[in-house]
């Protein structure tokens, strides 16, 4: 089936339309070294990949770390802070979890590098210091442990807890708070590279919620305490994550799964989406989630949507898309040849009569649209989508993502395959190949599950554990409402 697959020139096509172009400022001026810092900073507003229902968020800084592919340096995709003014201001309506009477669960995940610990390093923060605009902080104290902490309006009054492992500079870590929305110190839970911390309680004064208040939500930022480092991913959650969802996110690049894409929208009639993570917020008798998977129909209930009839509902019952509100992460800075390899930073001074102001390289991504088969015969599904994007650490490392689902008949015989992937055989020898399938609404399977996923061509067979040893499932098993969605890396080269 090579025939529907895309040649991996069509990456690298992709990867040269995102290359930006040099701006050269010649004159040596005072009025020109001002502009060199203006022009910076609009550069710099470009150097954020950002997902999700956040809208753009504005950088407070005049200076980037710069690392040069043609200078055989790794590039850092990390957003910088000074630890003196920089920071990052974020959306704040979608960051808002309690309403002074109640919390919602929630949480924040984060990829980040320590460069000073003399300070508090700031990690994110809605918070001011002063009441009534106090929500949260996240942060690494002075110790080099990891403390979160939930303010009900007044810094004197929180919950929250503190972690055990060290962390020191220097080095990356994937960081996690989550919480259940309990309105106790109990329900966080504190993370370091996706294991539980061991922790130690802070508290203080008769905690009841966090407020809505009008602080803004701020990377690198708390009040007049600023970090200094890097921090390479952001993710806001608006949902408790368990410590399998930690384990994953650490080992992936916190990367949210499909069914966490995106959380924040809310609405009290529609259609849901296949796929999508949601949370009654509010439920009204009459609307029926059950057969769209959720366990129950009551407040509180989570669950993901299946596809099944009915997949709308119009009694008035507040249904809240959960997962990662958005996906905040840095993207390459690439200089040229011509600057001087012991330079890693854009800050508006002039060299040399002449200083070159570096456009964003964006990590280069797309889609494309995969097949669902049974035998020979192409099924039509409801969802055939496909996403890839290039790792920007190491650009020959393609990750992706695949749904399918609601084959519209499942009559033709032979075995599942999902074809039209970005690959071809020319690619597969000796590459690392890693997808794995998450299989929904599968009829038969008592005692059986879905184990192995191998590639073939540009096509991947999936396969069902037996007594006897693997062999590839078949349209005997699939249902009308069943969804395949698939993840995995190729390595190209």
């Amino acid at each position: 089936m090579s025939a529907n697959g895309k040649k991996w020139s069509q990456f690298a096509e992709a990867t040269s339309l995102v290359d930006g172009d040099k701006v050269l400022v010649r004159d040596v001026s005072e009025a020109a070294a001002d502009q060199v810092k203006e022009m910076t900073k609009a550069n710099l507003s470009e150097t954020l990949g950002v997902a999700g229902h956040l809208s753009d968020p504005t950088l407070h800084m005049t200076k980037a770390d710069i690392n040069d592919r043609h200078l055989n340096k790794a590039p850092s995709n990390a957003i910088v802070g000074d630890g003196v003014d920089d920071y990052v201001s974020l959306n704040s309506s979608l960051l808002q979890f309690g309403d002074s009477l109640s919390d919602i669960s929630c949480g924040e995940s984060a990829i980040i590098e320590i460069d000073d610990l003399g300070s508090i390093f700031v990690i994110s923060a809605k918070a001011t210091g002063s009441a009534p605009n106090n929500e949260r902080t996240f942060t690494v104290k002075t110790d080099g442990k990891l403390e979160i902490k939930l303010f009900d309006s007044s810094t004197a009054v929180y919950i929250g807890q503190t972690g055990s492992t060290v962390l020191v500079v220097g080095r990356r870590y994937h960081v996690v708070w989550t919480y259940d929305g309990s309105g106790t110190s109990a329900g966080i839970k504190l993370y370091v590279n996706g294991v539980a911390e061991t922790l130690t309680l802070t508290e203080l004064g008769s905690y009841t919620a966090m407020h809505a208040s009008g602080a803004s939500a701020y990377l690198f930022r708390f009040s007049a305490n600023y970090g200094k480092g890097k921090i390479y991913s952001y993710v806001p959650w608006n949902r408790e994550l368990s410590a399998a969802d930690v384990a994953l996110l650490a080992a992936n690049g916190n990367q949210p799964e499909p069914s966490d894409q995106w959380g924040g929208a809310t609405a009290t009639s529609g259609t849901l989406t296949v796929g999508q993570r949601y949370r009654i917020t509010t439920f009204v008798a009459g609307d029926d989630f059950s057969n769209v998977g959720a366990g129950s129909h009551a407040t509180g209930v989570e669950f993901v949507a299946t596809g099944t009839t009915p997949t709308t509902w119009t009694n008035s019952s507040t249904l809240t898309e959960i997962g990662a509100i958005a996906s905040i992460q840095g993207r390459n800075l690439e200089s040229d040849s011509a600057v001087d390899e012991s330079t890693n930073e854009i800050n508006g001074t002039l060299l040399g009569g002449a200083t070159r102001l570096f456009e964003p390289k964006a990590q280069a991504r797309g889609t494309f649209t995969p097949t669902l088969y049974f035998g020979a015969s192409a099924q039509t599904t409801t969802v055939n989508s496909g996403h890839w994007w290039k790792d920007s650490n190491n650009p020959d490392l393609i990750f992706f993502t695949i749904r399918i689902s609601s084959p519209a008949a499942v009559s033709d015989a032979g075995n599942v395959i999902i074809d039209g992937l970005p690959f071809n055989s020319v690619n597969d020898a000796g590459k690392r190949f890693t997808p794995t399938v998450w299989p929904q609404n599968l009829t038969g399977m008592t005692g059986v599950v879905i184990a192995l996923v191998e590639n073939n061509g540009d096509s991947i067979i999936i396969y069902q554990t037996t007594a006897t040893g693997n062999t590839p499932l078949t349209n005997s098993y699939c249902t009308t409402s069943s969804v395949f969605t698939v993840t995995g890396f190729y390595e190209i080269a």
